[in-house]
């Protein structure tokens, strides 16, 4: 089985007229970045690691402006409506711009014709994880489990249409189990704020991986991938394999 990697996007409300953006003076004044999380989680991360930068290039202040809910629905429209000069970006994910269109009967913007893509920002990988009162050591073992009870297991993620709800739908699929999926806004999820669940999305890239070796989780199953700069290791009590 092959990691599930989320991609991160940075891209800007579709230009009336090239020459607004693309004049020599620009930008002349603040540019505000939409993110389609809450604080603290891996896209807002992201655009307040970006920011920096773009503020120092352009010797002008760079905003980040949090609009989570909806699977980037929010933060998503909030910037399709906005006026397309140049000004307003937003910090989404394949499902701000790809699977709501799929998963919605309608969307009040249009991922293609409402947005001009910028730069491909970031990948990040999904893992699997059980709460040590879960007795699975595999993940054969897990799906028997689940299949013994029905419905009684859950899985989180950090809303719905999102990498994690996708994902972990997909493993009901393919093992045949019955899972309830239980969507948290953003990082409520990752500072523990409720009980850990079965299944989880846990920030594989940057300096994340010490929110989850802090967490009393145990990390069964990892995908095969170097270990990232600054990342630091994986404790030696949680055992893990790659699949």
């Amino acid at each position: 089985m092959q990691s599930k990697l989320i991609r991160t996007i940075i891209a800007v409300a579709a230009l009336a007229t090239a020459s607004a953006a693309l004049a020599q003076n620009y930008p002349t004044r603040p540019i505000r970045i939409i993110v389609v999380s809450t604080p603290g989680g891996s896209v807002d991360t992201m655009a307040r690691s970006v920011g920096p930068k773009l503020a120092e290039r352009w010797n002008q202040q760079v905003l980040v402006d949090n609009r989570p809910g909806a699977g980037g629905a929010i933060a998503a429209e909030l910037v399709a409506k906005s006026p397309p000069d140049g000004y307003t970006l937003i910090m989404g994910t394949v499902a701000s711009f790809a699977t709501n269109a799929s998963l919605r009967k309608s969307l009040p913007y249009d991922p293609v014709k409402d947005f001009a893509p910028v730069t491909l920002v970031a990948t990040q990988n999904l893992m699997l994880l059980v709460h040590p009162s879960v007795p699975a050591k595999s993940v054969k073992e897990l799906v028997a489990i689940a299949k013994k009870q029905p419905g009684k297991l859950s899985f989180a993620s950090a809303g719905n249409g999102t990498g994690g709800h996708l994902s972990g739908e997909l493993f009901k699929l393919l093992a045949g189990v019955d899972l309830l999926h239980v969507p948290y806004s953003g990082s409520l999820l990752r500072r523990g704020k409720s009980r850990p669940p079965d299944w989880s999305r846990i920030p594989g890239a940057g300096r994340r991986p010490p929110a989850w070796r802090r967490a009393n989780w145990q990390m069964r199953w990892r995908p095969c991938r170097p270990r990232q700069p600054g990342a630091g290791g994986r404790p030696k009590h949680r055992r893990g394999g790659c699949w």
